[in-house]
């Protein structure tokens, strides 16, 4: 009887040296596996900061290619101004020299050039 203890006692021991060789080889390959994924991540990291910083540059370097709505609007609606005070003089002109014909505007831009008006 003791001698069938004895091998028991000696098989659970095989069992658990096994046991425990399998499970420091599992323990290794979750750290290994572990280890890996955070210098992948680390890499994916490094990548996205690299990408924010130069979207910053992007951004700044395109902002100096545009022009805020206010400053639009005001040099729109001066343009406008300008443009439609154009055409009201052009418009003069038209009736004028219809009205003239061309020996009056003729007689009018010597008139003008003499310095009598």
């Amino acid at each position: 009887m003791r001698e069938a203890g004895a091998k028991a006692f000696e098989y659970e021991r095989e069992l658990r040296t096994v046991y425990d060789q399998h499970e420091r080889e599992m323990r290794r390959q979750v750290e290994d596996a572990t280890a890996a994924n955070l210098a992948r991540q680390a890499i994916e990291y490094e990548r996205r900061l690299d990408d924010l910083n130069h979207s910053h540059d992007r951004a700044v370097e395109t902002q100096k290619h545009t022009v805020s709505r206010e400053l639009y609007d005001v040099q729109h609606d001066d343009l406008r101004v300008k443009v439609d005070m154009l055409v009201t003089q052009v418009g003069v002109w038209k009736w004028i020299a219809l009205f003239l014909g061309l020996p009056g505007l003729l007689a009018l831009a010597g008139v003008v050039s003499a310095g009598h008006l």
